[in-house]
């Protein structure tokens, strides 16, 4: 036997469920936070919104501008060509008279002119003064053009230079148009030269 004995369910009290209660109470907390939060986006939302038709306000507004002085700039340039048709015309016009008045100035001294007989004679004095017609002077084959003396003078001047003995330049140059007139003698030389010059000639 037990000192002390006690029926357990006599003392025993029913628990109460807080569960229930702590969810009742967390319930509108949570429902407030998500409202707060949908207010917040949805205020988020529409500053958004308002920013990006503000943006397309700007951007229409600066396309207009735009569009607005690319047509001002287009009408200044045609009337700026406009202008300067009207200019080139009315110039042409005032040459156009000047050309008349010219020919009408022409026409009155003319008819104020001495008579056929004076003019007669200066047509006979313009005849007479006419340039005199230019003659073919014909070349002398013995003696070489002045390209091929050059060409023979060049060639002497290149072998002054690499030969060691000193030569002046005088006597190189005699030298040269002796030889240069030895070399057209010949008959073979010319010809030769004369082929290579047509050739050239040819060819351009």
């Amino acid at each position: 036997m037990t000192l002390y004995a006690a029926n357990l369910m006599d003392l025993a009290k029913p628990v109460e469920k807080k569960i229930k209660k702590s969810k009742a109470k967390t319930e509108p907390v949570s429902e407030t936070i998500e409202a707060d939060k949908k207010s917040e986006m949805s205020e988020k939302r529409l500053a958004a919104l308002a920013k990006a038709q503000e943006t397309r306000k700007r951007k229409r507004e600066e396309a207009l501008a735009a569009k607005k002085a690319e047509e001002e700039a287009i009408a200044n340039k045609e009337a700026e060509i406009k202008a300067k048709e009207e200019e080139i015309l009315q110039k042409k016009a005032a040459m156009k008279e000047k050309r008349r008045l010219k020919n009408e100035e022409k026409k009155k001294q003319q008819e104020a002119s001495p008579p056929t007989s004076e003019m007669s004679e200066t047509s006979e004095i313009k005849e007479t003064v006419k340039k005199p017609k230019k003659v073919k002077t014909v070349r002398d084959e013995s003696v070489p053009p002045a390209w091929f003396q050059k060409y023979v003078e060049g060639v002497k001047l290149e072998e002054a230079k690499q030969s060691q003995s000193k030569i002046s330049k005088k006597a190189v140059e005699q030298e040269a148009r002796n030889a240069a007139t030895e070399q057209w003698k010949d008959g073979l030389t010319r010809d030769r030269v004369q082929n290579e010059v047509d050739g050239h000639m040819s060819r351009m």
